[in-house]
């Protein structure tokens, strides 16, 4: 089964995603942008997550797109949300339901590799952002959009998830 994604962003320019990679300043791997210029983020309409565990871990509950007025699926918004919390050659790129990040690597050896990052396992506030909360899940977004499988989350998951789409007025 294909990630399919609802609620998709509007349309994207090159030129508003190269002055977004300019105004960021970062140059984002081809694939992504890619994505960006076709889709623009959205939200998942079946539970995925990636096959590196069967418990549901490494799950998509978003993908983020540019100039979006949503914020919770909005890059800018995440940018600034997570700001000085993963290293700095990552970018997020969407975020599962437990509120984890998918990142991308936008510089150094590995560029355009996916990684997930473990919010629980972040450094503290009086230190820098490290390694350590990263799994690094597939070597290209391409490569992780067709890895994901589709995933039966747990009851009592399924309703805390309504719930709080219910309150965010996302239902």
């Amino acid at each position: 089964m294909t990630l399919e994604l609802d609620r998709t962003g509007p349309p994207l320019s090159a030129q508003a995603l190269e002055e977004f990679e300019e105004r960021v300043g970062v140059t984002l791997p081809d694939e992504y942008r890619q994505f960006l210029l076709t889709v623009n983020g959205g939200w998942a309409t079946t539970d995925f997550h990636h096959p590196l565990t069967a418990d549901g871990d490494f799950g998509i509950d978003c993908l983020y797109g540019i100039g979006i007025e949503d914020e919770y699926r909005s890059m800018e918004r995440s940018l600034e949300a997570y700001e000085g919390r993963y290293p700095s050659e990552f970018l997020p790129v969407g975020e599962d339901p437990g509120g984890n990040l998918v990142l991308i690597q936008w510089r150094g050896d590995d560029v355009g590799s996916i990684h997930f990052w473990d919010h629980e396992e972040e450094a503290d506030e009086d230190e820098p952002a490290t390694h350590r909360n990263l799994t690094r899940i597939s070597d290209g977004f391409a490569a992780y959009l067709e890895e994901l499988e589709p995933y039966e989350l747990p009851e009592e998951d399924l309703a805390m998830i309504a719930e709080l789409r219910r309150k965010n007025g996302l239902e």
